[in-house]
C-alpha cells in the first residue's frame, strides 16, 4: 500500500498570485504541513525556473504546489525530490500512452514541446533544507500557446480533460514516487530520472556563454548537475550555465 505523502489536505482557489508563494506564507503563518496542496484556477504571476513567467489560461491548466519537509520521507533531498516529481509526471502522462521525456534539469516535454515544468523552492536552516515547497504547471485543455513551444493533454489526445481530477492522478504518482524512494536509494531513482533525459548518450545542442557548442549528454551527477561528454571529456554544468537544445 503506498504511504500519503502529499495530498492528505488540498486547498482549491480560484485566483492566486502564485501557488508557491501562497504555501509559503501558510507556512510561515503555521497553518499547513507537510504534504499540503495548493490548487489555483488562475495564477496571475506564475513562476518557472531562473524568473521565467509560466504562462497559463485561465482554467485551462493545472497548476498547484505543495509542501514537503524532508525529514517526513526518509531525509529525501531537493534533488531527489525533482527526480520523484519528473517521474510522477511521465507516470501520468504514460497512461494516456504519452512518451515524455525530461528536459533538465525539471521540465517534461513530448517530442519537441513543452507540457509540464516544475519549480522547486528550498528553506535553509542551519545549511540544511528545512522545507521544499514544489510547484507544477501542466498543460491540460490549452491549444493556442502562440510563440510558445508547447503542448497540452488535449492537443496530443484530442479530447478534453477534467482538470481537477488530473490533480488527484498526480498525486497518486507523486506518492508511488516518493514511497519507492523510501524503499530504494536515491541512486536508483537519478538513474531512472537519467534514463528519460532528453538525447541521453546522444549528440545535444547547448549555449554556454554566448556559444553554441554540442557534445554527448552523459546523465547528471549526485548534485543534480548535467554531465556533457565534449572531445572525450566529461564537463559539469549547473543549472542556468547552459541552454539546451532539444533534437529530434
Amino acid at each position: 500500500m503506498v504511504k500519503t505523502y502529499v495530498g492528505h489536505r488540498i486547498i482549491h482557489l480560484e485566483s492566486v498570485d502564485s501557488t508557491n508563494n501562497y504555501v509559503a506564507k501558510l507556512k510561515n503563518e503555521g497553518e499547513i504541513s507537510s504534504g499540503a496542496v495548493i490548487l489555483s484556477d488562475i495564477q496571475t504571476d506564475g513562476r518557472g525556473q531562473r524568473a521565467n513567467k509560466w504562462q497559463s489560461n485561465p482554467f485551462e491548466n493545472l497548476t498547484f504546489s505543495f509542501l514537503l519537509e524532508p525529514q517526513f520521507v526518509n531525509n529525501i533531498s531537493s534533488i531527489t525530490i525533482n527526480h520523484c516529481v519528473s517521474l510522477a509526471l511521465l507516470d501520468f502522462l504514460a497512461t494516456f500512452k504519452i512518451n515524455a521525456r525530461i528536459k533538465w534539469p525539471n521540465d517534461i516535454y513530448v517530442d519537441k514541446r513543452k507540457i509540464a515544468g516544475i519549480l522547486i523552492e528550498n528553506n535553509f536552516k542551519s545549511g540544511s533544507v528545512n522545507y521544499s515547497i514544489i510547484g507544477v504547471g501542466v498543460n491540460i485543455n490549452q491549444t493556442i500557446f502562440d510563440e510558445l513551444k508547447a503542448t497540452s493533454l488535449r492537443e496530443i489526445t484530442g479530447k478534453s480533460v477534467n482538470v481537477k481530477s488530473v490533480l488527484f492522478e498526480i498525486i497518486y504518482h507523486l506518492n508511488a514516487r516518493l514511497y519507492a524512494f523510501t524503499n530504494t536509494s536515491a541512486e536508483i531513482i537519478k538513474g531512472y530520472y537519467d534514463a528519460f533525459l532528453c538525447n541521453m548518450n546522444e549528440s545535444a545542442s547547448y549555449l554556454y556563454k554566448g556559444k553554441s557548442t554540442e557534445g554527448i549528454i552523459r546523465g547528471t551527477d549526485e548534485l543534480g548537475n548535467i554531465l556533457i561528454e565534449q572531445m572525450d571529456e566529461i564537463l559539469t554544468f549547473r543549472n542556468g550555465e547552459i541552454k539546451l537544445k532539444i533534437r529530434d
